[in-house]
C-alpha cells in the first residue's frame, strides 16, 4: 500500500487482519468459478499471489495454470482438496479455498499495512469483487480483533485463517448470525430476509453483479470504533429480527473475549441444497463457559466429522 506521506488515524479495531468469509453455492467442481477468483486477485498488481500450497504439496511459487490444473485434477478424481494462496508484501493476505457441504472462500488481509481509510477501502472493494467472482450465497467482512460470531472454537491453529472454517460452517448450517461490517447476500438470501426489511434497517446497500446485495452497517464501516460497530450491529439485528431468518444465539464469555454462538436456525432460514438438516437444535440454555458449549456441541445433531472438528478433535483438512 502507500509508503509515503503521514499515516492518518485508523481506529485500532481495524489494525491486524480483516477477514472475508464467503459461502458459495457450489457443491461439486469449483473449476467454473475459480478462474474468476484468481482473475480478481491478478487484476490488482498489489494483490497478485506470491505462492500457494495444497494439503499434499509444499509451498511453491504462484502460477495460475499450475494451480488450476492441480485443482481440476483433484476435483475430477474425487479427492478432497483445498489450497492456500499468499501474498507477503504491499497488501499481504492469505486466501483459502476449502469445502464442507459447499465450497468456501476465506481471506485474511493484513490491515497493518494500511496507512489510511483509502487503503482500507481498497480491501473492502476487493471483497466486493471476490464475492461476485465466487457467486457468494452469504458472506461477511469484519476485523479479526472483533469477537468471532459463529461456532465455539475448540482449537487454535498457527495460521491466521485456520479458525475461519468454524464461521463458514456456521453460515451453511444456521445462516448469518448477524451482519458483518460489510455483508454479501445472494438473491436467494435477500428474498428470505425481505428486500424492504433490509432497506428499513438503514444500512446502505448496493446491488452488485450476479444479483449479490452488498450491505454495509454504515457509509464508511471502516471508520467505526469497536463500540460504534457493536451498536450498529445491534441496531441492524433488531431491525432484521422479524425476518426470522437469523438464528437464536447465546453469548459465551465476557467481552472482549466473548463469542456469539448459534443455537438454532431461524424459523424461515432455508440452507443451501445438500446441507444436512438438524434433527434437534442445541439446547437453548445460558452457557457460562466454552467447555459447556463444547458439551452442547457434542449433543447436537451435526455430522460426526464436523462435530469433531468444532470440538477441536479433527484437523480442518480431514473434513
Amino acid at each position: 500500500m502507500t509508503n509515503e506521506g503521514p499515516t492518518e488515524l485508523i481506529p485500532a479495531l481495524w489494525r491486524g487482519s480483516l477477514l472475508i468469509q464467503l459461502v458459495t453455492p457450489w457443491r461439486y467442481s469449483p473449476v467454473g468459478w475459480l478462474p474468476d477468483l484468481l482473475s480478481v486477485l491478478e487484476s490488482e498488481p498489489r494483490m497478485v499471489p506470491h505462492n500457494f500450497r495444497t494439503v499434499s504439496l509444499k509451498t511453491i511459487p504462484y502460477e495460475r495454470a499450475a494451480l488450476l490444473s492441480k485443482f481440476e485434477a483433484a476435483v475430477t478424481g474425487g479427492k478432497a482438496f483445498d489450497f492456500v494462496a499468499r501474498r507477503t508484501r504491499d497488501v499481504p493476505y492469505e486466501l483459502r479455498v476449502w469445502r464442507t457441504y459447499h465450497w468456501h472462500v476465506d481471506v485474511a488481509f493484513d490491515s497493518d499495512s494500511a496507512r489510511n481509510e483509502d487503503d482500507l477501502g481498497l480491501i473492502f472493494a476487493m471483497a466486493d469483487k471476490l464475492a461476485v467472482a465466487a457467486r457468494a450465497d452469504v458472506g461477511t467482512l469484519y476485523p479479526e480483533s472483533f469477537a468471532p460470531v459463529e461456532n465455539p472454537v475448540g482449537r487454535k491453529y498457527k495460521t491466521k485463517t485456520a479458525h475461519l472454517p468454524l464461521h463458514g460452517a456456521g453460515q451453511e448450517e444456521f445462516g448469518l448470525t448477524r451482519l458483518g461490517a460489510r455483508s454479501f447476500l445472494s438473491a436467494r438470501v435477500t428474498e428470505l430476509i425481505g428486500r424492504d426489511l433490509v432497506a428499513s434497517s438503514g444500512c446502505p446497500s448496493v446491488m452488485l453483479e450476479r444479483g449479490i446485495l452488498r450491505v454495509d452497517l454504515t457509509e464508511r464501516p471502516y471508520s467505526l470504533n469497536r463500540s460504534e460497530l457493536e451498536q450498529a450491529m445491534a441496531r441492524a439485528s433488531e431491525t432484521l429480527a422479524p425476518s426470522e431468518v437469523f438464528p437464536a444465539t447465546v453469548q459465551v464469555g465476557k467481552p472482549p473475549h466473548s463469542r456469539i454462538v448459534p443455537l438454532q436456525p431461524g424459523a424461515r432460514w432455508v440452507p443451501l441444497p445438500g446441507v444436512r438438516a438438524k434433527k434437534e437444535p442445541v439446547a437453548a440454555s445460558s452457557y457460562g463457559s466454552l467447555a459447556e458449549v463444547g458439551a452442547a456441541t457434542r449433543s447436537a445433531s451435526l455430522p460426526s466429522r464436523h462435530r469433531a472438528y468444532l470440538l477441536g478433535e479433527l484437523a480442518p483438512r480431514s473434513l
